[in-house]
């Protein structure tokens, strides 16, 4: 190795070279450092140590061609620069060890290896396990259908090797399948989401490479240019060098051989470059100067073209923005007469269609209270010597509420809370309280009748009010107003349930209070709709129907 850089220096590539002093307490048994200047001018330091294997169960080897040197160990080669690494530039690892060396875990195991980066692997398992902890390096899987013969020591570069640029000897290790041995290798591949075809080659990133290349590109076939063939520089390079561009996490190691590096560099002042070498600097430097000051004027004319620009878009967006604020306005505008429209046009027709409910309503009133005549006619077989049913019911119902409240203290199975009074106020002084007040005079008499049937029959024939006016009884209403129930989306709301819960006698529920969901519709939809609540309990202890609200409908999710 010393021989070796001393011909370096000797021929202009290598500054300088010697042994450097290892940190105290570490477990390096020496160090070698090294500095050279490429041929475009960068400062180059680099050294390379030589410690202990860690790992006691593999023994890590280096070996000279031709010679009974041996060295065991790990050898660490680190490099800085001043300025971004080029891969043209030469490898550190031919600046330290030329090519008559060979390095790897038990050569005998995985066959001949040289400073290019070329194993023949009979265990590339281990091979590449050992590679991952060198986030650095890549391997490349590639297979020779020929069958294996054992060769010497050292091979020849092949040719994935020539195709690189110098600077990647050493990061990229080429591992060699011959013949069937392909199929053993495309399984150990298939662990990690990769495969080999017969012929052809395979990229293995290491753990921590952060790249963007598919599988499509790390797994090559046969045909690609390149592969394990000479001539022009192929696929199987070219995703090489992209995966030895990709950045890489840095590992501790790496990072405490850098720090070590830059703050323990003890070699003497470095010798002065050569004349040819401050020339090629000093007009390197002129032509960067005359470069940047080109590239200032370009930008200086490009800030003020990006100049005008914004000018120009903010003048347009100002414009777009007034066209688009007055847009918005005419297209709210015709939206609110639009809606106002519709709405006058809607309510109008909703005006018409309840006037039209109303007549349709007393009309249906008028009929059901003929039929109700005629039933009692017939029953009565024409005893009676009333000819028409206008008279007998203008005769019973009352006129006004007061009347109504008063007629049904006389009924026997109707009663009547004492908030039902106070409720009904809000139905005064309408323009349909007389026929509202009709309505609730045929719901207590057709609940009177109920009672009354119930009481005659039984439960079994009569068991509720819905069954009841299916019967042919005498005194009825339309089974259009009665609801048995409640919906839902009123039942699970506690607040409307307790607006429909009314007093009773303790008789009923020891509580005073139970919730009244049948109803009868007493007026149409229009506002105020009026309703009658009450509770069935002609089974139960009293014998009677109690009401418990007549007047305006209560709460619900269609008038809340």
């Amino acid at each position: 190795m010393t021989e070796h850089c001393k011909r370096l220096i000797a021929e202009g590539r290598m500054d300088r070279a010697g042994l450097s002093v290892p940190p105290p307490g570490s477990a390096i048994w020496w160090a070698f450092d090294a500095t050279w200047t490429t041929s475009d001018g960068a400062r180059v330091r680099a050294r390379m140590t030589l410690a202990p294997q860690l790992d006691a169960g593999r023994d890590a080897v280096a070996y000279e061609f031709d010679s009974s040197v041996a060295v065991p160990g790990v050898i660490t080669i680190v490099a800085e620069a001043d300025r971004p690494w080029d891969f043209t530039w030469p490898s550190p690892a031919t600046m330290f060890l030329d090519r008559n060396w060979v390095w790897g875990p038990r050569p005998a195991e995985f066959g001949a290896s040289n400073a290019a980066g070329s194993f023949i692997a009979s265990g590339s398992d281990l091979m590449i396990a050992d590679l991952n902890r060198t986030p650095w390096c890549t391997a490349v899987i590639s297979h020779d259908p020929r069958p294996w013969e054992r060769p010497a020591r050292q091979q020849p570069e092949p040719a994935l090797v020539r195709m690189l640029p110098a600077g990647l000897l050493g990061r990229i290790v080429e591992i060699r399948v011959y013949g069937h041995d392909a199929d053993t290798a495309d399984r150990f591949l298939a662990r990690r989401g990769l495969g080999l075809e017969y012929g052809g080659a395979t990229l293995i990133p290491a753990s921590s490479c952060r790249h963007d290349l598919s599988r499509s590109q790390l797994v090559l076939p046969p045909q690609a240019p390149g592969v394990l063939k000479g001539g022009a520089r192929g696929a199987l390079a070219d995703q090489a060098v992209r995966l030895a561009a990709a950045p890489w996490r840095t590992t501790a190691a790496v990072w405490d051989a850098l720090m070590d590096l830059r703050e323990n560099w003890l070699m003497e002042d470095e010798a002065e470059p050569d004349a040819s070498v401050l020339a090629r600097v000093r007009a390197r430097a002129d032509a960067l100067s005359a470069r940047v000051t080109e590239a200032e004027k370009r930008d200086q004319k490009r800030r003020e073209e990006v100049a005008a620009a914004r000018e120009q878009r903010d003048q347009a967006l100002a414009a777009a923005r007034a066209a688009e604020d007055e847009l918005k306005r005419l297209r709210a505008q015709y939206e609110r007469d639009t809606r106002v429209q519709l709405l006058t046009t809607a309510r109008n027709e909703l005006a018409a269609c309840r006037a039209e409910m109303d007549q349709s309503e007393a009309l249906v009133d008028d009929q059901h209270r003929r039929i109700a005549w005629m039933q009692r006619q017939l029953i009565l077989h024409g005893a009676s010597t009333q000819s028409d049913p206008d008279v007998v019911d203008s005769a019973d119902s009352p006129a006004t509420w007061d009347e109504l409240f008063e007629a049904a203290e006389q009924l026997s199975f109707v009663l009547l809370g004492e908030t039902v009074p106070t409720a009904a106020k809000s139905l005064r002084c309408h323009s349909s309280e007389r026929l509202w007040v009709h309505h609730s005079w045929e719901a207590f008499r057709a609940l009177e009748s109920y009672g009354q049937t119930k009481q005659v029959h039984g439960p079994d024939v009569v068991p509720h009010f819905s069954a009841y006016l299916r019967t042919s009884a005498a005194v009825t209403i339309p089974r259009t107003r009665y609801a048995p129930s409640e919906s839902s989306s009123v039942t699970v709301c506690e607040r409307f349930r307790q607006a429909r819960t009314f007093p009773v006698p303790a008789a009923v529920c020891e509580k005073g209070r139970v919730l009244m969901q049948e109803h009868i519709r007493i007026g149409t939809g229009q506002p105020p709709a009026p309703r009658l609540h009450f509770y069935d309990d002609t089974s139960g202890a009293t014998g009677k129907v109690h009401v418990g609200y007549l007047g305006k409908h209560l709460p619900s999710p269609a008038t809340n």
